[in-house]
Formats: C-alpha cells, structure tokens, sequence
C-alpha cells in the first residue's frame, strides 16, 4: 500500500491512540492554602465583616491584613509600614508586609522582611515557613528545605509546614518524603484542601488515577471554588475514558474561572476525542484567546482542523506549536501527517526525522519510523 493510501487509516490512529493528545492535556501543578498566612488569617476574616462603631476604633493592623485578603497588595503594604513605624519590634507586621510583597513576586523585600521577623521572634515558626516559600520561589530549595524543617522544628503540628516542604521535595523528585509530608498534613488538618490536592497530584503522575479522583474530591469537598482540582480530576476521568465526568469536571472549572485557559484545553480535548471537532475548536479558541502561547491549545486545534479534512489550517495551528516550542515532538509528527495529506512528501519526511531528533517516547519515535519506511 502507498504512503498516500494508508494516511487516512495513520491518522486515525494517531488521533484516537492517543499519541500526542495525551501529551497535550493540561494539569495544574502544585497548590498552596492561603492557610500559610496563619498569624493573620483570624484578624482578617473578623476584619472582613462590617461592623459597627467608628472606623477610627479598628486595629490597624486588622485593617492592613483586610487589605491584604481583598487583594490591594500595595495598600495593604502601606498599611503594614504604617503598623511598623509606629511599632517597630511587631514581628507579625513584618511577616505580614512580607507575604504582601512576596504575593507580588518582589521576592528579595519579602525575605528581608522575613528576616525582620525571625530577627524579632526567632521561635515564629509562620515567619520562618513563608521565608521557605520566598526562597523556594526563588529556586533556592537547599535554604527552602531548612526554613520547612525549622518551622516544623518549632511547630511539629503545623500541617502547612509539611504541605510546603512536600511541594519541595516533589519539586526534587522525592516523591515518597512528599507523599509522607502530605500525609502528615492531612493527618494535622484534615480540612486543608491543597494538602488532598497535591498528594492527588502524585497520586495522579504515578497512574493512580482511582485514588487521584478521590483526593481531587476530598479538595473539592472541603473548597467548592477550586478550579484547578476540577480541572485535574477531570483530566484523570480522560485518563480512564470517562468523558462525560471529565467534561462535567471542566465545566466546573470553568464556572469558577471563565478565564481558565488550561480547562478549555482539556475541553476541547475531550470534545475532540467524541469527535465533536467543532466545539473542540470553540474551546480551543478560547482558550488561545486567553493564552496565545499555550502550544497545546494550537496542536490540539491543528487536530480538530486535520480530523475535518482542513489540512491547511492545520499545518498553520502545527506550525504556530512548532514556533513557541521548537523541542515539542508531537506537533511535528502531525504536520507530517497533514503534509502527506497534501501530497507534500519531502516535508513529511523531514518532519518524521525531526520527530526522531526530539522524541524519547518509543510509541512517537516508532510510528515516525514506521512512516519512513514506507
């Protein structure tokens, strides 16, 4: 049979095999509790709710940390230096001011002010985990690591400190010393929503799709808004062919966030995969719209384009994939496909052989190869 002849039947396989559609899907990493903000977390929430009396009778500190929930970093900073003039040895307002400008990823400001507050109280286990998390933000995990362990040193029940040193060592690729840390969090709060999440995240990247789903839901359970546990349980429903759930998971997700772009990939994703090409180009759409350098959102719609015979289309959608990642195999194997498609042979091969170049997935390197034989 020829290369033109057998395309048709190539394409289908590599549509419905999952080649690189399941490269393509898009999880949300790891997540943190806003409960990392313990000194503050009940001011704020009292701060929050009016009530009465004159607003010169509110504590300034409250009103910074009010400031800081809403999300006014720069007024909340302001408030938090006000607080420190007038005093100077508040190891809370330090740390505070510390996690407002960390918020805003002025990571060095952040730490001095973490200092301040160690230099102040040096038994303030917060301050010393939320200095762990300016300087793992910063890539530093050595000092991270130390910052984690001190806090926990200080504070053996404080589950955020091992949520946040898990995430260190999963970001090391120590992944049982993160499973026990996330398990040890879990164990000291078991109403923390990242602590489930994160450890469904391992759970997830080890193919323990079952228990994945049932930590995503643990997270959900315990925080109805979070869109990125929706959005990785759905992506474990894909995982086990369970559309349907994976597509109720994404609507979910977007339903809290309709700016969500990595939902929309997985939508149009799961559409595709029911071949319902052009609601996968909807979601799709929508999702380059609010991430034009997504390079899965342009290779998951070249397919959609490709699977209703539009070749050219496609090819461009393949191409734009290519420009923002130039190391990304899969794209390139499916330009090649459309390419034959188009009887553009000599472009077809010289895709395939990039694929060669790129690739460490046997299943791509294999089907490349397969291609060039022909």
């Amino acid at each position: 049979m020829s290369l033109r002849k057998k395309i048709g039947a190539i394409w289908k396989i590599a549509l419905l095999g999952g080649l690189t559609l399941a490269a393509c899907a898009k999880a949300d990493d790891t997540s943190r509790s806003t409960a990392a903000i313990t000194p503050i977390a009940q001011a704020a929430a009292v701060a929050i709710t009016p009530t009465p009396g004159p607003a010169a009778t509110k504590d300034p500190l409250t009103v910074a940390n009010t400031l800081y929930y809403l999300g006014n970093l720069d007024q909340a900073i302001e408030s938090y230096t006000e607080v420190i003039a007038n005093e100077p040895e508040n190891a809370v307002a330090y740390n505070n001011r510390g996690n407002a400008y960390r918020d805003k990823g002025e990571l060095e400001q952040a730490i001095l002010d973490y200092n301040q507050a160690i230099d102040l109280n040096p038994n303030y286990a917060e301050a010393h985990n939320n200095r762990g998390r300016a300087y793992q933000a910063q890539g530093n995990l050595e000092q991270a690591m130390a910052d984690y362990d001190t806090a926990i040193g200080l504070n053996p029940n404080y589950a955020q400190a091992y949520l946040d040193r898990g995430l260190a060592y999963r970001e090391q690729n120590q992944l049982e010393q993160a499973l026990a840390d996330y398990n040890r969090a879990i164990q000291l709060d078991p109403h923390l929503p990242a602590a489930y999440y994160n450890r469904g995240q391992l759970y997830a990247d080890a193919g323990r799709l079952d228990q994945a789903i049932n930590d995503y839901s643990q997270a959900i359970a315990r925080q109805t808004d979070f869109a990125a546990a929706y959005n990785n349980r759905g992506l474990a429903y894909q995982s086990l062919g369970q559309l349907e759930l994976a597509i109720q998971d994404f609507d979910a997700a977007l339903e809290v966030d309709p700016r969500y772009a990595k939902a929309y990939v997985n939508r149009g994703l799961a559409r595709l995969s029911q071949g319902e090409f052009e609601l996968a180009i909807a979601d799709l759409n929508e999702a380059i719209g609010f991430d034009p350098q997504d390079v899965t959102a342009y290779n998951n719609r070249g397919l959609a384009y490709a699977s209703q015979g539009d070749y050219e289309a496609a090819i461009a959608d393949f191409s734009q994939a290519i420009a923002l990642d130039p190391t990304f195999a899969g794209p390139y194997f499916n330009r090649g496909l459309a390419y034959e498609k188009l009887g553009r042979t000599a472009e077809a091969i010289a895709d395939y052989q990039r694929v060669l170049v790129l690739s460490d997935d046997p299943a791509l390197r294999q089907r490349a190869e397969d291609k060039l034989n022909e």
